[in-house]
């Protein structure tokens, strides 16, 4: 089902772009799934992430109202997860 207003993507057309550092740009023509798969990581590897997700975790796990420096040590260990298992 198409949404009001969109085209469909056509071959020739300009590359799609995404906001971040992680992959800026999507090949032209590209597979849905590569590209899928490239807007995720971008949201993953967003700085945010890692301090936004942990401070859900431990507001729903642990206790409500976590410190800054809570916070900030749970996400470096979610950061540092994350390098250690290769993902870039």
């Amino acid at each position: 089902m198409r949404r009001k207003g969109r085209e469909p993507r056509q071959g020739g057309q300009a590359p799609s772009r995404l906001s971040g550092a992680v992959h800026s740009t999507l090949s032209e023509g590209g597979d849905g799934e590569v590209e899928l798969n490239a807007a995720i990581d971008n949201i993953f590897h967003h700085p945010n992430v890692g301090p936004f997700i942990c401070r859900q975790l431990i507001q729903h796990l642990v206790t409500s109202n976590p410190s800054p420096a809570y916070v900030a040590r749970v996400s470096r260990a979610f950061e540092s997860n994350i390098a250690a298992s290769g993902e870039t």
